[in-house]
């Protein structure tokens, strides 16, 4: 079996959708089949074009490049839309390989979280921009969904989405889940009260930040003792402060990029994992979080109502709300036992999205197509 991974994000292993098919590469290669990973960094001139082209451009870089190539491989894996310009092209032939079109968060769910965002903010989002994702865009998506062998989907929410839009046959659309690494899984020590809140992710509005601060900045002025530790931002220190009131500055940390052994002791010094996102695929963040034991505070958006259930292993808050986000919070701050118990429920069940476990069943997913 040989197999192709296309995405459109960076060769860089600090990020999660690289990390993911990477790793499902080298197991593919460990079972004895070959498989390649091609990303914009595999294309030296696409760095000369505006990155907010990369969507019309980039996918003909691969479509020329995979054109010839298109016999050498079985399946063809492709990320969002960096298989819709050799989709096209494959209209006028019938010698290609298997393909799949997969997604880390539907961009069209996402476009709706933003514009909604922009709106409580009084922000106005540009044309291009509106006119890009708003309507080109899920047009892209469509025909390379229903040019697709498959479509692999993070969540139900995406699920539905694409059985309403008529995107691909229901029975082609696959609930497809990111991994957690058996190192992650640690013994947790408990203390009485909550010290320290983390949270993992890119310092941006749509992970919540804004709600994050001002949740915060409610409770540390209440609890002197409390801090934030921010963690992964790849936004600088100094960016990252300036969104906090100056008087809790002082109780915020930053680490904005951190390895992955430094990535499990933030988890293990952490007592509360706070992700207040606003549109999610399937969090990574959040199932590292579920592995470290922590008691989580999140969103019920994304893959989260799918792997979490409120009040038995998590405490979600509505979305956008920093009010209630402060209020879940502070029922954690001083009940031990509450999260020992949402800790716990929360490690026991992303047991099932272990690493080993998840690349054997998307293995007999790849067995099953090419069975067809």
């Amino acid at each position: 079996m040989k197999v192709l991974f296309v995405i459109h994000g960076p060769r860089d292993p600090l990020t999660a959708i690289f990390r993911d098919v990477r790793q499902r590469a080298d197991d593919l290669q460990q079972r004895g089949e070959i498989a390649d990973v091609l990303t914009p960094n595999d294309f030296p001139s696409l760095r000369r074009i505006p990155s907010r082209l990369w969507p019309l451009v980039y996918p003909c870089f691969v479509a020329l490049r995979l054109w010839d190539q298109r016999a050498v491989y079985d399946v063809v894996q492709f990320h969002s839309y960096s298989g819709w310009v050799f989709h096209a092209l494959c209209r006028f032939t019938k010698k290609r390989p298997y393909t799949l079109t997969a997604f880390q968060g539907l961009e069209p769910i996402y476009y709706g979280k933003l514009k909604a965002q922009a709106a409580r903010s009084r922000k106005r989002l540009s044309w291009r921009f509106r006119l890009f994702y708003g309507l080109l865009m899920p047009q892209i998506l469509r025909a390379s969904c229903r040019s697709s062998d498959r479509v692999i989907c993070l969540n139900q929410a995406e699920r539905r989405y694409l059985e309403k839009k008529r995107w691909a046959n229901k029975a082609h659309i696959v609930l497809g889940e990111n991994t957690v690494s058996d190192d992650f899984f640690i013994v947790r020590e408990w203390r009485a009260a909550a010290r320290r809140l983390m949270f993992l992710g890119q310092w941006l509005e749509m992970k919540g930040t804004s709600f994050l601060v001002e949740a915060f900045t409610q409770l540390a002025r209440a609890h002197s003792e409390l801090e934030l530790w921010c963690v992964g931002t790849l936004a600088n220190e100094e960016t990252v402060l300036a969104s906090f009131p100056e008087d809790v500055r002082r109780r915020v940390i930053v680490r904005s990029r951190v390895e992955r052994n430094e990535l499990i002791e933030c988890f293990r010094q952490a007592d509360i994992f706070v992700l207040p996102s606003l549109s999610e695929g399937f969090n990574h963040a959040l199932m590292e979080a579920m592995a470290t034991g922590l008691p989580i505070v999140t969103t019920p958006v994304g893959a989260a109502p799918d792997i979490l259930e409120d009040g038995e292993s998590a405490l979600f808050a509505p979305e956008a709300d920093a009010n209630a986000l402060a209020q879940s919070l502070r029922t954690l701050l001083h009940d031990a036992g509450l999260r020992k118990k949402l800790g716990c429920r929360a490690q026991i069940a992303v047991r099932y999205y272990d690493d080993e476990q998840s690349f054997a069943r998307f293995y007999q997913l790849l067995e099953s197509i090419l069975a067809e």
